[in-house]
């Protein structure tokens, strides 16, 4: 090692050769020395400064060093800024590489900080991380449009993002977002498996459950999608053009009738709301707002429950009640009160003509709607004392009071001869019709004018 001030000093020729000597000494070793040389009058001359390690080269106005490499092979440089990067280009001063501040490394385009890597972060167009889960790299753009991210592949290849906790195995792709340039379809997977597949103009869901605003699934019946609302509604909107409509099928099948087996329907040209079942029409609710049975009957489950006039204007003041809970229509046997004992009308073993036990009714609510037709055969047939008595309506009368009694309306027969015809009653809380003359006496067995017993008879009575 050696420095020299470069100027060869007259002397004897010993002397001044071992002068010329060391100044070729100090250029060949870069003027190396734990100090800097004694004399720094020259631009651009080196020093090696074994004390820090550093080359170093004497500026242009030979008024400080420039750090170059360190001694031992390492490349240093300055931590320069971004108009000015350490590391640039020749004929681009303002484009390259420096450090904006401890263990960070930028790169700067014409002069502007464009990207820093810092604690194994990456920022692109900003100094400050994103999110701590999701910070490794952050995008900025303040403005002139979006911000993103862009996976170029070839028409017949595609691009992947895989999310891993493993280095090998399927652990490496446990979740993924797919896109194929090929089929134009992009898949999102869950668990190494695809869920969520997007096509043209289709989505198509595999396997899973699909929840939004909650963390709950719904029923088990109906927990495929759910949907919740912190507040307020929540709901799905589904919007046609006024010519059109909006339907919710129910499936069985992917192919044929099965596919729209069930429908609700909505027609915006019409305004009208369809429930279909069995892939028909059944229930309308029109734009005036009738509802309108398509085909089929309006049946009320629940015994007690019906139809609620109670909207309707004009009800009575006295009204107890306005719903219409009960309609039905059927048959029953009409049939004398008959035995051996004596309070019955006929003797035992009474038998009737063809089609001489008939009877219909029609219940609406608690009023039941009654005829029939009774004709017992005259052979063999005894009057009794006992009281007359038609057995075998379809229900109890009410017994609260006399006015739930009711009364014949409509009454054919020879049976009681030349007599005004009687009264015909349904006793209350029993179920049978009772007959009386106008002083209210009961009728009996003896009374009829035999073999003349056939009786067609209309009426109606309440029931409980």
């Amino acid at each position: 090692m050696a420095v020299h001030d470069y100027v060869i000093d007259n002397s004897t020729g010993a002397n001044v050769r071992a002068d010329i000597n060391n100044a070729l000494l100090a250029i060949v070793s870069n003027n190396s020395s734990s100090s800097e040389p004694s004399t720094t009058k020259y631009a651009y001359m080196w020093w090696a400064d074994t004390t820090n390690g550093i080359l170093k080269i004497r500026n242009s106005a030979n008024d400080g060093w420039v750090e170059l490499l360190q001694l031992d092979g390492t490349l240093t440089l300055e931590d320069g800024s971004a108009s000015t990067p350490a590391l640039a280009f020749r004929d681009d001063l303002n484009t390259g590489i420096f450090s904006p501040s401890a263990d960070q490394i930028s790169l700067s385009t014409g002069g502007v900080k464009c990207l820093t890597v810092a604690s194994g972060k990456v920022l692109i167009n900003t100094d400050t991380e994103g999110h701590a889960d999701a910070d490794e790299l952050t995008i900025e753009r303040t403005s002139g449009g979006y911000v993103g991210l862009t996976l170029r592949s070839a028409t017949d290849q595609g691009g992947a993002i895989y999310f891993s906790d493993a280095t090998s195995g399927a652990g490496e792709y446990d979740g993924q977002i797919l896109y194929s340039q090929a089929n134009r379809i992009m898949s999102f997977a869950a668990a190494g498996t695809t869920r969520l597949t997007l096509e043209d103009g289709v989505s198509k869901f595999t396997g899973g459950r699909i929840l939004l605003g909650t963390s709950t699934e719904g029923h088990a019946d109906a927990d495929d999608l759910t949907l919740e609302s912190a507040s307020g509604y929540t709901g799905i909107t589904l919007r046609a053009g006024a010519t059109a409509g909006g339907a919710i099928y129910f499936s069985d099948a992917t192919s044929g009738d099965g596919e729209y087996v069930g429908q609700i329907l909505y027609s915006h040209n019409a305004n009208t709301m369809t429930l279909s079942a069995n892939g028909s029409p059944a229930l309308e609710l029109l734009s005036n707002r009738n509802v309108e049975v398509t085909d089929g009957d309006l049946v009320i489950g629940t015994s007690g429950h019906g139809i609620d006039f109670a909207a309707a204007g004009g009800s009575a003041s006295g009204s107890t009640g306005s719903v219409l809970n009960d309609y039905e229509e059927g048959t029953w046997t009409p049939a004398y009160n008959s035995g051996s004992a004596s309070g019955a009308c006929f003797d035992n073993g009474i038998s009737y003509n063809t089609g001489g036990q008939t009877g219909l009714y029609t219940k609406i609510g608690n009023v039941v709607y009654f005829r029939f037709h009774i004709d017992p055969a005259s052979s063999g047939l005894t009057a009794k004392t006992g009281i007359l008595q038609i057995n075998g309506l379809p229900f109890t009368s009410a017994n609260t009071s006399h006015i739930n009694s009711g009364a014949a309306f409509f009454m054919f027969t020879n049976a009681f001869g030349s007599a005004t015809l009687p009264n015909a009653v349904v006793v209350q809380n029993n179920a049978y019709i009772q007959f009386y003359d106008g002083n209210g006496g009961l009728f009996r067995g003896v009374d009829l004018s035999a073999p003349q017993n056939a009786i067609q008879m209309a009426g109606m009575y309440y029931v409980a």
